[in-house]
């Protein structure tokens, strides 16, 4: 990952490697620096993670290769798998989950929402490394270990896990959690998918925790089986084999997992189709019990 100057996270200090008796005395009267490494960590937790990072590649050519954004979601994506699991009143989907990252989106400017300022988004400070090579060393995987990682793009994801893998660091080993919001447009896109979650698997050999966000936004003749019965029954490559390349992500030594479904986008473009094509699509429309099924189908195939 590059900071927004375009500075390698691992490369953020540039220090001579023969540092001067004075640094190397002032490093031993730090107060911070004093303390065993054990409470060291802890602070470095504290200070570079529990956060969910947003992360865009940036499309200035010259500048940094990605930027990050912090999650301002009002919901986290356990409370979204509970609302999702017991939501029972609503027959396509849980309206309380739609949308909750629509906030994240925000630029780097003062917005206006609902005629209320907002705030700039912020990002991840990591000006604590550039302290001494001394921190630097001790703390410099703890933002890759200490956060979940949030990629919207299947072209995102695979380059911001590939840049991780560059370099002697090995920063994809560090990575512990990962957040993936997939938007499903069709075919083409499952390609695009199953390329991006190939390269979790390859990689990401340390990955514990995993949040799915999945919305459908295609037709709904491109679902697929209806139940993990049919696609069972039907095999891999049966019409829509995306949830098969979710699948994948079970070579990975995953202890937790979420998986919430949507498709409000559908509803709204059925709402504005003729009556005889609602009528026939509806017919095809996963409902939200369905999706349930699903989510607790693939959850329990991850985690094993």
């Amino acid at each position: 990952m590059k900071l927004r100057n375009g500075a390698h996270v691992d490369r953020i200090l540039d220090i001579n490697p023969t540092a001067t008796s004075a640094i190397a005395q002032h490093n031993a009267s730090s107060p911070l620096l004093r303390l065993p490494l054990e409470v060291k960590s802890l602070i470095y937790k504290y200070t570079f993670g529990g956060q969910l990072v947003h992360i865009v590649q940036n499309p200035d050519e010259g500048a940094a290769k990605f930027r990050n954004t912090i999650c301002r979601a009002p919901i986290s994506e356990e409370e979204a798998q509970e609302k999702f699991d017991s939501e029972s009143t609503h027959h396509w989907y849980a309206p309380a989950n739609e949308g909750r990252h629509g906030c994240c989106d925000l630029k780097d400017i003062e917005a206006i929402i609902d005629g209320t300022p907002e705030k700039k988004p912020e990002i991840l400070s990591l000006s604590l490394l550039r302290c001494c090579r001394q921190i630097y060393n001790e703390a410099h995987h703890v933002p890759y270990s200490a956060n979940t990682f949030s990629c919207a793009t299947p072209d995102t994801l695979q380059s911001f896990i590939l840049s991780l893998a560059q370099g002697n660091h090995e920063n994809h080993l560090a990575v512990r959690s990962l957040f993936i919001e997939m938007v499903f447009k069709g075919t083409i896109h499952h390609n695009v998918w199953r390329k991006a979650l190939g390269t979790c698997a390859k990689y990401l050999k340390n990955l514990q925790n995993v949040n799915i966000s999945f919305e459908w936004n295609c037709c709904p003749w491109m679902w697929g089986a209806r139940s993990p019965a049919d696609f069972e029954r039907k095999g891999r490559g049966w019409q829509s084999p995306l949830m098969s390349d979710i699948l994948m992500l079970k070579k990975l030594p995953l202890k937790f997992a979420t998986f919430v479904i949507s498709d409000e986008e559908i509803g709204h473009c059925l709402k504005r189709m003729s009556q005889w094509w609602i009528t026939d699509e509806a017919a095809n429309r996963w409902t939200l019990a369905e999706k349930q099924e699903w989510a607790r189908y693939v959850k329990e195939i991850i985690l094993k």
